[in-house]
């Protein structure tokens, strides 16, 4: 079975929790497209790599609460990322959790929610804890 390799650069620390199954995707500072395309990059690839976690992955928690800026090409960047993961794998029963801080975060992740496909599986939160509880609840629910 292999190991997900993390990704960590200035504003991008991802990396698969194996105990819980989840992906865990913190940004920092502004997210550009080449941030987003960066971070699709290295998904892509370890999901091509590690063809197994795709199927044991329970959820992703993305934290934006560190994002002082969002590049307003991140919008088409997040879209087209977005879909090309969705041909390579089954995500329909992936919840993901978005964590902001304050009402500017919250605008933005929720535009880019609005472009990309699935949103009743995504739900923007205000902890890590949420997210885990709504991961958690996806499942009951399922």
């Amino acid at each position: 079975m292999g190991k997900i390799k993390p990704l960590k650069t200035e504003q991008i620390e991802a990396e698969f929790d194996d105990i819980r199954g989840f992906l865990l995707v913190k940004y920092h500072g502004e997210l550009s497209s080449d941030i987003t395309k960066q971070f699709y990059g290295w998904l892509m690839g370890e999901m091509q790599a590690n063809p197994e976690k795709v199927s044991e992955a329970r959820g992703s928690i993305y934290d934006f609460r560190d994002v002082t800026d969002f590049g307003m090409d991140n919008l088409s960047a997040t879209q087209q990322s977005s879909k090309q993961v969705s041909k390579q794998a089954d995500v329909t029963n992936h919840p993901v959790a978005l964590i902001v801080n304050d009402v500017y975060q919250e605008g933005m992740v929720k535009l880019s929610m609005q472009v990309t496909e699935q949103q009743e599986r995504k739900r923007i939160v205000k902890s890590v804890d949420e997210a885990v509880a709504f991961i958690q609840s996806w499942y009951k629910n399922a």
